[in-house]
């Protein structure tokens, strides 16, 4: 795990190192799940893509990262550039934030993060609704230590 040193001007983060073994490259700001393949479990990784990538959820990469290569993926702490699925419904600060499969990007839940669990990931920035689907980056809290 890499810590960011506390100091007055960055909020905290941190890092771990995993390896990419999915078949294709990160895209940095995007979803990142640990896989467990009876391998290399907990240090391997891939893209969260799948229903089944949901509960092995690692944090947002750090920045895109080839195939078979080792890079960071944020765990914890304010990220500025995480990948987002936007709709026509609007996201506000602090609502809970969960993966969209198909984009390998998070997308709103529910109203309020502070609901009855707390999300993985949640809105650091408002944005409005748009009138058709795309994705964009953002601002989110991720906790996934």
């Amino acid at each position: 795990m890499i810590i960011q040193k506390v100091n007055r001007v960055d909020p905290e983060k941190v890092f771990i190192v995993v390896r990419n073994d999915d078949a294709v490259a990160f895209v940095k700001g995007g979803v990142i799940g640990f896989k467990f393949d009876a391998t290399r479990d907990g240090l391997d990784a891939e893209l969260a893509d799948t229903a089944a990538d949901t509960p092995l959820i690692a944090g947002i990469a750090d920045s895109a990262l080839a195939a078979g290569e080792y890079g960071l993926v944020q765990i914890y702490g304010v990220r500025t550039d995480a990948v987002i699925w936007r709709t026509n419904t609007a996201v506000v600060v602090g609502d809970a934030l969960i993966v969209t499969h198909g984009s390998v990007a998070l997308k709103r839940a529910a109203a309020g993060a502070a609901s009855a669990y707390l999300p993985a990931f949640a809105a650091g920035e408002a944005l409005a609704s748009t009138n058709s689907a795309k994705t964009d980056t953002t601002t989110v809290f991720i906790r996934c230590m």
